[in-house]
């Protein structure tokens, strides 16, 4: 009876481990987040919050060619308000991988000037955290130029 019991329990154990496990996966949706318009440029990013535009490289070269760097403008709109002179990090984690990369650590001024370059090239989800919170985050696509 003791040893029931005991089965019992680990069996309880186990399967609370593994549910608590599954209930930890990535809940992203990774559909491309669309572009929006502001001040007659195409932003990538999310509308009121955070937008990136290519400063550099050819028309016919993709937005964020995989495996290069390329020079963005990084706009916080809520600058003005809340986000001047707070630290933000951005980080961006590979759909196919998982793997995360820092990519820019800067102080805001409202408008930005970063380098930023992905490993690979797929679906990779940006976050944007201000003064350690989670501020936003948007999917983009990395191409082969």
């Amino acid at each position: 009876m003791v040893r029931f019991k005991n089965l019992s329990v680990f069996c309880f154990l186990l399967l609370s481990i593994l549910i608590l496990g599954c209930s930890k996966e990535d809940q992203t949706d990774w559909t491309i987040t669309p572009t929006f318009k502001y001040e007659d440029s195409t932003f990538y990013g999310i509308d009121g919050k955070v937008g990136f535009i290519r400063e550099n490289g050819e028309k016919n070269e993709p937005d964020f060619p995989a495996n290069q760097g390329r020079l963005y403008k990084i706009y916080l709109f809520e600058a003005n308000k809340n986000l001047l002179n707070k630290e933000v990090k951005i980080t961006a984690t590979s759909k196919e991988t998982g793997d995360t990369e820092k990519l820019s650590e800067f102080i805001n001024h409202g408008i930005n000037h970063q380098k930023l370059g992905f490993g690979q090239e797929g679906l990779w989800k940006i976050d944007v955290i201000v003064e350690d919170k989670e501020y936003t985050s948007f999917i983009i696509k990395t191409e082969k130029p």
